[in-house]
């Protein structure tokens, strides 16, 4: 009861830490929203060559979190384990199409830990589908390779 807030501090981001929030939605409440946060084995630099540094890192630990299209908010847990480890490269690669399944894989797994439901925001079909695109580009922005 006598206590005053007197300052809030907020610890740096460790090196190769970076992340983003999307959301989707006409109206006040948004119809999706997921964040994604990422820590790389090395800082997310982009090299001269567009790709070069980046691509040869990985990732060291990441959080996903979907909410609006389900019951509750989620922790993507298994989507989670599915990115663990890997390279970006690998992730970004689409000479050999492993990068695209593995992003389709990864949204699928979000997008059934979410639990959509149909509301008057959407089926649940497409609330899973939004839930699969979305972790795809907020992936992408957090890398900063793009605006999601």
């Amino acid at each position: 009861e006598d206590e005053v807030l007197v300052a809030v501090v907020v610890p740096h981001l460790p090196t190769g830490m970076t992340g983003t929030y999307l959301k989707f939605g006409y109206h006040a409440r948004p119809s999706l929203g997921l964040g994604v946060a990422l820590r790389l084995d090395r800082a997310p630099v982009v090299g001269s060559d567009g790709f070069q540094e980046l691509q040869s890192a990985s990732i060291q630990e990441v959080r996903v979190s979907v909410g609006s299209v389900g019951p509750k908010a989620v922790r993507a847990r298994e989507a989670e384990e599915a990115l663990q480890g890997k390279n970006v490269g690998d992730l970004l690669g689409s000479s050999t199409g492993n990068g695209a399944r593995l992003l389709d894989e990864v949204g699928q797994l979000a997008a059934r830990e979410a639990d959509p439901m149909d509301d008057m925001h959407g089926s649940a079909e497409y609330k899973a589908h939004l839930v699969q695109v979305f972790l795809r580009r907020g992936l992408i922005k957090a890398l900063g390779l793009g605006q999601g």
